[in-house]
């Protein structure tokens, strides 16, 4: 069991109140995913073509450039 002086500062931080037994804490994750619809023969900064950067064994995660090392896809201007 938690102390009363725990559950009060607890209370206090997590704007908890002692009706629900769970404090329910939203995690926003940004994840970066392949864009078919981008075009595969864009050039990154580095040098390389957009698809590249995607492992296309690995369900086309974004590992980075396979050749250097970059690992987020910037377009060449």
């Amino acid at each position: 069991m938690l102390g009363e002086r725990r559950m009060k500062r607890l209370k206090e931080n997590q704007k908890c109140d002692g009706d629900r037994p769970y404090i329910i804490k939203e995690v926003v994750e940004k994840v970066y995913m392949y864009n078919p619809n981008y075009g595969d023969d864009r050039i990154c900064k580095c040098g390389h073509p957009y698809y590249r950067h995607f492992d296309w064994m690995e369900d086309n995660y974004p590992v980075g450039c396979k050749y250097c090392q970059c690992y987020i896809f910037e377009e060449k201007e």
